[in-house]
């Protein structure tokens, strides 16, 4: 049960009785519980064993404060779920067996046609939030980012492989662009089944395209993702859909107790007939659109049918407003590296950023990115700190 609000209230632009944070990236990482963890388990066994990724996904709700926690997932999850084989390395991230640069490579991916195939992510879900006082976020990869990834074999800031397709095959491009569509939002629709409080699209790398690429190539299938419940094409105000029952009542807690197996046998949500939902009610989840450098970009996002765009350091966010325009929630957008600093140059970037919000409300505290490896906890949780102080 949601005893703290703000995230959610700040997201649709209602009045806050202080300025809520939470940080990307703020699970796993260093953080002690996942570092033992990762002694025994790899990656992909903690995000897929609901206990583990559950225990993941609370502890920056209580190491650092925040007013939010974000499901502990790993963006390809979805591909892998399409059929794509790949491995992680530890250096590198998603290194991809079979890279995709032909029409048959696309049309053999895999659509997504049951909820069954993410059981454990329901299952994660259900632990959350019968057991935290703040709300859940989930999320996916957005539909550059997950291109990127399949057409390049694995990260880079180049997309060399990427534009060349986009601009020499576009026919390619968009049957690649239209599957990878209805897979994304079919897995936001099991999240928001399952019970996530509010929803972000990480297209991180979608700000390294020009204007026109972005516009032409990117933009229709973001602005179907938000728009569209399933691939019948069922027009909605938001994946809005969620069992009224599916989430046993329990006492909550702002901790997962210590005996999370124990807690699942009795927390789990009541198990439906796959790939049937009765009783659907409509509710509006919270959607937040995440890229960086979007500064030229950043006027063709506004009129997306989001509720919060989340901008990074390089754009000021008067600036921001001034051009998307007051009806929408802003979220960001501290440098990570700042939290690599002192606790003094950390609040004078805090009092700068608020300076720039200038008591709008609509406002969510987060990082411009991912948080770094070895930022220090006790920066983390000052910054947490020093920003409901500050509000």
């Amino acid at each position: 049960m949601i005893t703290n609000g703000i995230f959610l209230d700040a997201c649709l632009r209602k009045p806050t009785s202080r300025t809520p944070v939470w940080y990307m990236r703020q699970a796993g990482g260093d953080l002690p519980y996942y570092r033992k963890l990762r002694e025994t388990y790899d990656l992909m066994t903690v995000t897929t064993t609901p206990e583990l990724a559950a225990a993941v996904a609370a502890e920056p709700v209580r190491a650092f404060g925040v007013d939010a926690a974000v499901l502990f997932a790993d963006i390809m999850l979805l591909p892998m779920a399409m059929g794509v084989k790949l491995h992680l390395d530890e250096n590198i991230g998603p290194i991809i067996h079979s890279p995709i640069c032909s029409s048959s490579d696309i049309e053999a991916l895999e659509d997504i046609h049951s909820d069954t195939q993410f059981d454990f992510l329901r299952d994660t879900i259900g632990i959350l939030k019968s057991n935290l006082t703040v709300p859940v976020i989930g999320f996916s990869g957005g539909p550059f980012t997950l291109a990127s990834y399949l057409i390049e074999g694995k990260p880079t800031r180049d997309f060399v492989k990427t534009k060349a397709l986009m601009h020499e095959h576009p026919d390619i491009w968009r049957l690649l662009m239209g599957k990878l569509t209805r897979a994304i939002i079919r897995y936001l629709e099991i999240q928001v089944r399952a019970g996530v409080d509010a929803l972000q699209l990480f297209d991180s790398w979608a700000g390294y395209l020009s204007r026109e690429e972005y516009a032409q190539y990117v933009l229709p299938s973001t602005q179907m993702i938000f728009t569209t419940s399933n691939e019948g094409g069922e027009q909605m105000s938001s994946f809005a859909f969620r069992p009224s029952d599916d989430v046993a009542k329990v006492e909550c807690h702002a901790a997962l107790p210590r005996d999370s197996a124990n807690l699942r046998a009795h927390s789990m949500p009541r198990r439906l007939a796959a790939g049937s939902f009765t009783s659907l009610e409509k509710t509006h989840v919270p959607r937040i659109h995440f890229a960086t450098n979007t500064e030229h970009i950043i006027d063709l996002l506004a009129p997306l049918p989001c509720d919060v765009l989340s901008v990074d350091w390089r754009m000021s966010l008067d600036r921001t407003w001034k051009i998307v325009g007051e009806a929408k929630a802003l979220q960001g957008n501290l440098d990570p590296k700042i939290l690599l600093t002192d606790i003094s140059t950390i609040e004078q970037e805090v009092d700068r950023i608020f300076a720039e919000v200038d008591h709008r409300p609509g406002f969510i505290f987060n990082l411009g990115h991912r948080m770094i490896s070895g930022t220090p906890h006790a920066h983390v949780r000052a910054l947490t700190d020093y920003v409901h102080k500050h509000t």
